[in-house]
């Protein structure tokens, strides 16, 4: 090989290898800037939107979606329709032009000795340690975040009804918003790092083989350093080629998250809570619970100042009956004043209550300032000594990475919320389950007094200190009866 070939060989090399570090450069900084701008005006808000619809499903659609792993697929499906659109679009433009030039250079390129190559390499990882290092850090806070988040998913299909009887939908999605953000923030960090490691790696790589090109001088035709330097651009062919071939996947998964999220719009349909004013009247009413019918022939009066308990044997449909009654399971045949298919605003307590990864004051207010009453209600169920005494008191956060209250913590933070509630029917489902007698009976102490205030208080139980306290008894089985 002549000097002249081989200066013209050397001078195809550097044109090649760093217009193709070039062209990875600049669509990884691409999609950094594409994945930050889609991150900030579309999958926050779609994610919150998610959010939004699972808050809205109605009841049987709720607990159809099982563990909250499908909840947090559903809250991701935004990012991974994203991430597919992006990936697909900055793989045709880096990898498929890649795929071209790397292939034809490959016809005549002589790059280095492949031991040069690994010690080049080598050096480039070295260099590239400290950002691969903060790159480690950024996933593992994006981790913790999306546990976060995962938590929220797992919670929000059992808070849903509480939340849609409260009319609070708008105070959650606030509260799931600032985590939501911070993850959006910890992703946008991690690919803007990205975009700044692989193109320095590209860089780097591709000038560090044209300069030991430079130091070696021209080899001799079929020689080792030949071969290999062409098995070398090969190679960066078929790592682009597999990239390239790898974003089907991520296409794939994204149009899979579209249709999860068509299906999600299309059953969203709960309304929005109706506030009741004076009597709650059934009559004659058959509760649905798929192809069953728990409960036939429902009828109650619920009247201001009246504790009423629904009352019968395990699996007889109190919880079904109360969910009806509610609005938020289907039924047929009867009548309900206020009209079925409207949800009645009412402070609603299910069994067991459900929790939010939140903090204590939005737990229990559900987005509404705090009352006069809370100390009250607080200090009746013998919870304000255990509230005094958290770091930061209302504002502590429960669940994982917060504190985790016991289980009859738990029980009675769900009755102080359906109790707090500032509208005038309160329902409760087994509110002294779990709770050892003497605060069972500070839980239907409080019960009696909320009805003696001029309350519409309706509970499921068969404790039979409410049972021996309630205005009407209403015993549910083959034959409804009512004392």
């Amino acid at each position: 090989m002549t000097l002249r070939s081989w200066a013209w060989t050397r001078g195809a090399v550097l044109g090649t290898l760093v217009a193709v570090a070039l062209l990875r450069a600049l669509s990884t900084a691409a999609e950094a800037f594409a994945w930050s701008a889609l991150s900030t005006a579309i999958v926050e808000r779609r994610r919150l939107r998610a959010a939004s619809l699972v808050l809205a499903l109605p009841l049987p659609a709720l607990e159809s979606l099982g563990p909250g792993g499908a909840v947090a697929r559903i809250l991701d499906a935004p990012a991974v329709v994203a991430q597919g659109c992006v990936s697909v679009c900055t793989a045709l433009l880096r990898d498929g032009v890649s795929v071209v030039v790397l292939s034809a250079a490959a016809l005549f390129l002589r790059p280095a000795l492949f031991g040069v190559v690994l010690l080049v390499w080598a050096l480039v990882l070295s260099l590239l340690r400290t950002g691969a290092r903060r790159q480690d850090q950024g996933a593992s806070r994006a981790r913790r975040l999306w546990d976060r988040v995962a938590s929220w998913a797992a919670a929000l299909p059992s808070v849903a009804p509480v939340v849609t009887a409260h009319g609070a939908r708008e105070a959650v999605l606030s509260g799931l918003a600032g985590t939501v953000r911070a993850l959006g923030a910890e992703e946008r960090r991690r690919h803007w790092l990205s975009a700044l490691s692989s193109p320095a790696a590209e860089l780097l790589g591709a000038l560090s083989v044209v300069a030991v090109l430079g130091a070696l001088g021209p080899p001799e035709p079929r020689t080792l350093d030949a071969t290999l330097g062409f098995f070398y651009v090969v190679f960066l062919a078929w790592r682009s080629l597999r990239s390239l071939g790898g974003v089907q996947l991520q296409a794939a998964n994204g149009a899979s998250a579209l249709v999860d999220l068509a299906a999600l719009e299309a059953l969203a349909c709960n309304p929005a809570a109706v506030r009741v004013e004076d009597a709650v009247v059934i009559q004659g009413l058959s509760v649905l619970r798929g192809q069953r019918r728990p409960v036939e022939g429902l009828s109650l009066r619920l009247e201001p100042g009246g504790l009423v308990v629904l009352a019968g044997p395990s699996g007889v449909g109190k919880t079904s009956a109360l969910d009806a009654v509610v609005g938020l399971r289907p039924a047929e045949g009867g009548l309900r004043e206020p009209p079925l298919g409207s949800v009645l605003g009412c402070g609603l307590a299910t069994q067991p209550p459900p929790l939010l990864p939140a903090s204590l004051a939005l737990n229990l207010l559900l987005g509404r300032p705090p009352t006069s009453r809370m100390n009250e209600v607080l200090a009746a169920l013998e919870l304000q000594p255990w509230v005094l005494g958290l770091p930061e008191g209302l504002q502590t956060e429960v669940g994982p990475g917060g504190i985790l209250p016991s289980t009859g913590q738990v029980q009675r933070l769900g009755v102080a919320r359906a109790v707090l509630h500032p509208g005038p029917l309160v329902v409760l489902d087994e509110p002294t389950a779990g709770l050892d007698r003497p605060l069972a009976e500070r839980v239907v102490d409080l019960l009696v007094g909320e009805a003696r205030r001029g309350r519409m208080v309706l509970v499921a139980s068969h404790d039979p200190a409410l049972l021996g306290r309630a205005d009407r008894v209403i015993t549910l089985g083959a034959a409804q009866t009512e004392r």
